[in-house]
């Protein structure tokens, strides 16, 4: 509290300069935001200096145990990128094939393709109790999987939300995809954020050295970020410029998503299995952590 009532030039205090320039901040961020190039670059510089600054870290500033607990984390928020790359398809192609190639009809009454989004929530409220009843039980029996296979299980099932999408698309014909392929999807995803994502800031917190955690989150949410643009990317790979109101066209956009569907399920299954594979090296890497 001292220091924050500190004046800084004689004239404000640092408490009221950090509210100050953070207001103000809001403005400047969000005209960078309007600049795809600018952010690209930014999360590019950002990641290579974070990468560097790693490797700089490992090798002259931790002992071996350290180090090896280090690079294990930076692998596995790699592997993130790629989970959270996939996941978020749900705003942006997942969400234009709901409105564009899905039956929505239920009961005579049409759903709205941004409804579907809810869908997560809600499963997220259903299944959390069971994933972690699930962990609990593994636990009590010395069987609970350690972070990384909960990661390898994440990218799995994400990709296998994208596989129901593509099984829709096959058994549709020439019509539209019926509804239900999109709630698998939907729980697939859900069961690979509830592997993923709750123990993704404890690998954090347990893997990092002490003097640099700080910097380690810092790291976690920049590539959170640069999942976010990378998984822009991918939705423009089925980017369309058609007027959906024939049946050729309805053909036209199946092809485009369930060609990127396609990629993003085998994306998932084959990102899973490499981590899994790796997973026993990994665990040793981190032998000192519990789990989760």
């Amino acid at each position: 509290p001292e220091q924050l009532s500190k004046k800084i030039g004689g004239v404000l205090s640092l408490e009221f300069s950090i509210y100050l320039i953070a207001i103000l901040s809001i403005g400047i961020v969000w005209s960078i935001l309007q600049q795809q190039h600018i952010v690209e670059s930014i999360l590019m510089g950002g990641g290579i200096v974070s990468l560097v600054y790693i490797i700089y870290y490992s090798i002259f500033h931790l002992d071996t145990k350290g180090r090896l607990k280090l690079v294990a984390l930076t692998i596995l928020i790699v592997f993130t990128v790629i989970f959270w790359a996939l996941f978020e398809q749900s705003y942006t192609s997942m969400n234009l094939f709901a409105d564009r190639v899905l039956d929505r009809v239920v009961f005579g009454h049409e759903i709205k393709a941004g409804q579907m989004l809810s869908l997560n929530a809600l499963f997220i409220v259903v299944f959390a109790p069971v994933f972690a009843m699930i962990w609990d039980k593994l636990s009590a029996v010395n069987k609970n999987p350690n972070t990384a296979v909960k990661f390898a299980l994440g990218l799995l099932f994400v990709g296998l939300g994208f596989g129901m999408l593509v099984l829709g698309d096959h058994f549709s014909g020439d019509g539209k995809v019926a509804i239900y392929w999109m709630i698998f999807a939907y729980v697939f995803h859900t069961f690979g954020e509830l592997c993923l994502s709750p123990v993704g800031l404890s690998a954090v917190t347990k893997l990092s050295p002490v003097k640099i955690v700080g910097f380690m989150m810092g790291v976690w949410f920049l590539a959170t970020a640069g999942s976010e643009y990378i998984a822009s990317l991918l939705a423009n790979i089925a980017s369309l410029d058609h007027s959906f109101d024939n049946s050729k066209d309805l053909l036209i956009a199946k092809k485009s998503y369930t060609g990127l569907f396609n990629y993003l399920f085998y994306t998932g299954l084959l990102f899973g299995t490499v981590l899994l594979a790796a997973s026993p090296f990994l665990a040793k890497m981190m032998k000192d952590e519990t789990n989760d």
